[in-house]
């Protein structure tokens, strides 16, 4: 990286806009590789619009991590995303009531002094240790889905085979019924446009129905088993909870897990798909993990660099600071593209190649700083199981078509579907 210059601090307008450099990003969904943005060694911050750009490893890191760049208050996520640009012009946050509690509570739209503590909350239940407790729930259910699948011709390996794994995974983790489940897979379906950069009034509306489903199912679900206290997971999530304490501390429990587990339902099942991927398109790769089981974690960790699941997520500027020459003001929204950090010629070799005996990693797949994601051990204990389980020795699977088709104008690398076929050859 070129040295800081000496010259004067610029302003946000002076930026090269993104849509110069890469015009259609987010119009027609991100690219995979990203070469654009890399073509120009001296090109660091962007613009769009009035929002900041980062996307090279060392920016997207050192942003994540500096104490002036904060989470988008939830009012604000709100009315850019779910209240501007509505023809109806009584349309307010009141008006998109689901929605506004789903968000309020999250720990990805809080700031100090309630975004440190809640997210600790969260985050230490889900660390290493207590997560390897749920290593055989995860086994078992891969094993509940290959006896399912095998042999049933091509399936749509996204909805047959990673929502269910994620569906199952957490019927359990949280105490569900089976129709809870059902539900809560429905809905997080439905909820995939509050995933998009734009959307129309019709997904707004569907999306506003979805989350309502949402919370009211796994809330209830939650407080039961809670209450109960026989569920491990939930009786540590509780007692971390029950521990804070602040004066913005959420009011309902049950309320303030689901909003902040729906990565567990949807990311986790999006990383499981795109893990996959990246190893049945590189069959060099996909024999020498068959033939040494060693090289899972590296399929784990390549797949999810090359196809990360969340490729752009915001931050708000709590106060105005200077990076990379760039006065950034108060208020202003930064973009950080994960995806293309993961890309990033300067940290690895040969980006856009799958190399499972790569070292050196320095990946932003979930983010960074005090941002990262909680659930991070969690995603990666699903998608090493989906490996595990599917290319053993005994289970034969093939891709059908080159590729899958990602969605368009989606900050998720999330494919529509990905056809597959499966044949378990023997049982464990």
């Amino acid at each position: 990286m070129p040295p800081m210059s000496d010259s004067p601090a610029r302003a946000i307008p002076e930026l090269p806009d993104l849509a110069d450099i890469a015009p259609g990003y987010a119009a027609a969904g991100y690219p995979e590789e990203f070469a654009e943005l890399f073509a120009n060694p001296q090109l660091r911050l962007l613009r769009a619009g009035h929002r900041v750009v980062a996307f090279r490893n060392e920016d997207v890191r050192k942003i994540a991590a500096h104490p002036c760049a904060g989470n988008m208050p939830f009012e604000i996520l709100m009315r850019r995303s779910f209240i501007e640009g509505s023809q109806d012009s009584t349309v307010g946050l009141e008006s998109r009531p689901a929605t506004r509690r789903f968000l309020q509570d999250q720990i990805f739209t809080a700031n100090p002094p309630r975004h440190g503590p809640m997210r600790q909350a969260l985050a230490k239940p889900l660390m290493p240790k207590p997560v390897e407790k749920l290593i055989t729930i995860a086994a078992s259910i891969v094993e509940e889905l290959l006896d399912e699948l095998s042999g049933a011709g091509e399936v749509d390996f996204a909805s047959a085979f990673a929502e269910q794994l994620t569906g199952r995974f957490w019927e359990q983790a949280y105490g569900m019924t089976p129709d809870e489940r059902d539900r809560i897979i429905a809905a997080v379906k439905a909820m995939t446009p509050l995933f998009f950069i734009t959307r129309t009034e019709d997904e707004i509306a569907a999306i506003e129905s979805a989350i309502g489903e949402y919370l009211d199912v796994l809330s209830a679900a939650v407080e039961r088993s809670a209450q109960a206290g026989e569920n491990e997971l939930l009786r540590s999530i509780k007692k971390e909870f029950d521990a804070v304490d602040i004066t913005e501390k959420p009011r309902d429990f049950g309320i303030w897990v689901a909003t902040n587990v729906i990565d567990g339902f949807h990311t986790a099942a999006v990383a499981s798909v795109n893990v996959l991927y990246g190893l049945l398109r590189n069959p060099a790769a996909l024999a020498a993990a068959r033939a040494d089981v060693a090289l899972l974690p590296a399929a784990v960790a390549e797949g999810l660099r090359m196809l990360a699941p969340v490729i752009v997520s915001n931050r708000f500027a709590l106060e105005d600071f200077e990076y990379a020459g760039t006065r950034i003001s108060k208020g202003t929204a930064i973009a950080l593209i994960w995806a293309a950090g993961n890309r990033d010629p300067s940290v690895f070799e040969n980006p856009n190649s799958y190399d499972l005996r790569r070292h050196g990693r320095a990946p932003t797949t979930f983010g960074g700083g005090i941002h990262v994601c909680p659930g991070r051990y969690v995603g990666s204990l699903l998608a090493s199981a989906t490996l595990q389980g599917l290319i053993s020795p005994r289970v034969e699977i093939t891709l059908a078509g080159d590729r899958p088709r990602w969605l368009p104008r989606s900050f998720m690398r999330q494919a529509e579907s990905m056809t597959v076929a499966i044949r378990r050859t023997s049982k464990r």
